[in-house]
């Protein structure tokens, strides 16, 4: 009896395993409800930037939430919603939580995807592949993290914890959604946080993924990219036969737009982008042809105004946005000091690099233009900076590094495109010098802070620079100290 027993709940267990693992869905395939569905709907968005709150131009989040509910009643087409990346470091909302906020307001919205951007990286990859490790303890994503092409050095092989694609069963249909980095895109990220890794041409893996989607049974392919270079979407389009792509998707430039290419195999595809800052989200219809058993060309195509009059807001995902900000808003509510003027990007970086200047030991202080984001401005006269300002003025956590250099080195790092300098440096033509008339001494050394993003991008700095050293105090700290002593003194903001 005990053998009989003990076979027996071997056979349990064998059964039980292979129920678990073996009948296991495909971590790249989806099935979704089955419905009659007739046409396939995409809705994207890309470089949201964390914006999830209404603000003067935007519904944001909620109004993107209550238009995809709307194309949802709809059931004879398949809602298909996807981010092209960038979604987290832009706000306070969601700087704060380092895009956890933001993930439970994608997984309400109904994510079916999203492509790794080059601003995931901004706080440790670590971090943002957390949401999408499984662990429901420390915040997951509802849907995957696509990228084909972003490979470990050290390895060769794919990023752990994304995937190349996701395909899509509707049972009528199958949708396939690749995901890709543009090349090159790593100059846009600091050193530091993408050295382990390499963003390889992510043609060729785009047409050996279409193939084996095709493979699989896809009647539609997506090519989705946080790239935007016609270069690239011209070879996309080019593939041909059961490796051709039937839509693609760019993003990262932050441009609004609809065009078309024609594919290898003689069709009309979309090729679309929708802005940033979740002002606008692409809309595109595609209807299946049951007889011919394939979808016909697209038979709408628009970016729709996520600000427009026709839209409304999914009250129950704008309440919750409310309580997230609630939380954290006797941090970000602190008024740092008043504006004295209307406030420009260009007067806002110099002034960041003079925060520097004050702050650390240092003769000089650098910044790249690109740290103060444009989305930020305009500030007006008279009103207040608070702290939630400062981080959409400066969402990354950018440290400074300090090194020495000689006079004629430092010329050169100040020539840099887009080196902003503290304001105790003047140019005249191509000639650098201190704002008291000291000439900068070409064989004398001298102390720079330099934001580390630039600095460990430009091999004129990292390469030249002696005695180097990281401070340990983000810049969007260093700005917000600055600003709060400015406060106190009553005097105004750049006055």
């Amino acid at each position: 009896m005990k053998r009989i027993r003990k076979v027996f709940l071997l056979l349990i267990i064998t059964i039980s395993v292979f129920l678990m693992f073996g009948c296991g869905k495909d971590k790249n395939q989806e099935t979704h409800e089955k419905k009659p569905y007739t046409s396939l709907k995409v809705i994207a968005i890309n470089d949201v930037h964390g914006t999830m709150e209404a603000n003067d131009d935007t519904f944001a989040m909620p109004g993107l939430s209550w238009y995809v509910k709307e194309q949802e009643k709809d059931e004879t087409q398949a809602v298909l919603v996807l981010s092209a990346g960038d979604m987290f470091q832009g706000t306070a909302l969601s700087n704060y939580s380092y895009g956890r906020n933001m993930i439970e307001v994608m997984n309400d919205v109904g994510f079916d995807a999203m492509v790794l951007g080059n601003h995931e990286f901004d706080w440790d990859i670590e971090t943002v592949l957390a949401y999408f490790d499984g662990n429901p303890a420390n915040g997951e994503a509802n849907f995957p993290l696509l990228s084909c092409n972003v490979m470990e050095k050290t390895t060769g092989e794919l990023m752990a914890g994304l995937i190349p694609y996701q395909l899509y069963d509707y049972e009528q249909f199958q949708v396939g959604v690749i995901g890709y980095m543009g090349l090159g895109i790593e100059s846009d990220i600091a050193a530091s946080k993408v050295s382990a890794y390499e963003f390889v041409d992510p043609v060729p893996l785009i047409q050996k993924y279409a193939k084996e989607l095709h493979q699989k049974g896809a009647d539609f392919v997506i090519a989705m990219g946080h790239d935007a270079f016609d270069g690239t979407n011209n070879r996309i389009a080019a593939l041909a036969g059961d490796e051709a792509v039937d839509y693609i998707i760019n993003s990262h430039t932050h441009a609004t737009y609809t065009r078309t290419l024609t594919n290898g195999n003689g069709e009309i595809i979309p090729v679309t982008q929708a802005g940033t800052a979740c002002r606008y989200a692409t809309t595109t219809h595609f209807t299946f042809n049951n007889s011919l058993n394939k979808f016909a060309e697209y038979d709408q195509m628009k970016n729709i105004d996520l600000g427009g009059l026709d839209i409304y807001e999914d009250e129950t995902l704008k309440a919750k946005i409310a309580a997230m900000a609630k939380e954290i808003e006797p941090i970000m509510s602190e008024v740092l000091a008043v504006a004295s003027r209307n406030v420009s990007r260009s007067s806002v970086a110099i002034w960041t690099a003079d925060a520097i200047l004050d702050a650390i030991p240092c003769d000089i202080a650098v910044i790249n233009s690109g740290g103060i984001r444009n989305s930020a401005f305009p500030i007006r006269e008279n009103s207040n900076v608070d702290v939630k300002k400062v981080y959409e003025i400066m969402p990354f956590d950018n440290l400074v590094k300090t090194a020495t250099f000689t006079g004629a080195e430092i010329i050169n790092i100040l020539k840099i495109s887009d080196a902003v300098y503290s304001s105790n440096i003047v140019q005249s033509g191509n000639s650098f010098a201190f704002s008291n008339g000291e000439a900068i001494d070409a064989e004398q050394t001298y102390v720079l802070a330099c934001v580390d993003y630039l600095f460990d991008r430009e091999a004129i700095i990292y390469d030249e620079g002696d005695n180097i050293e990281i401070v340990q105090c983000l810049v969007r700290d260093i700005m917000i100290n600055a600003l709060r002593e400015l406060g106190k003194t009553g005097e105004k903001w750049l006055a």
